[in-house]
């Protein structure tokens, strides 16, 4: 089981990437991650199957799904990777994959490196190294940037 310091700073992490478009990741942005708390409501369990049972009733009780009261998605527990707590039938799997084979697959006919990452003689710069004093550039920001995250990482927990 994880713990819920590491439950938190996973979420303030996902927040930051731009596509992480939650209503909680939001708010994370919005009113910045020291403004969100985790405190356990009931402590010392140690089985997950009970652990799951009791947050699915908090979540319930406290009507967290609700985005005026709180901030799930789920319905809590144990649940599969969906969110919304239910599982697919098996029928229900199978028409959505039907309604994405073929011609009805947005990559149908492109070829894989038509996107954004290209590689290779294909990239418009191949051939064309940088120079020293750009690489030297590149690794001082990039070390700079690994600092910034590992002080936030500090000082988060």
């Amino acid at each position: 089981m994880t713990t819920l310091k590491q439950r938190l700073l996973r979420h303030k992490v996902d927040s930051r990437r731009s596509t992480a478009t939650s209503h909680f990741y939001r708010a994370i942005r919005k009113y910045g991650e020291d403004a969100f708390i985790i405190y356990p409501l009931i402590e010392n369990i140690e089985d997950k199957k009970e652990a799951d049972t009791l947050e699915k009733a908090c979540i319930d009780k406290f009507k967290a799904r609700n985005p005026k009261m709180g901030y799930n998605v789920s319905l809590g527990g144990d649940r599969p990777f969906n969110h919304t707590g239910m599982k697919r039938s098996k029928e229900s799997r199978e028409r959505y994959r039907n309604s994405r084979l073929g011609s009805k697959n947005p990559m149908f006919g492109k070829p894989p490196t038509s996107g954004v990452f290209k590689s290779g003689s294909a990239h418009p710069n191949h051939g064309h190294p940088h120079p020293p004093e750009t690489i030297e550039k590149m690794k001082k920001a990039q070390r700079e940037r690994w600092a910034k995250r590992k002080q936030r990482i500090i000082t988060t927990l």
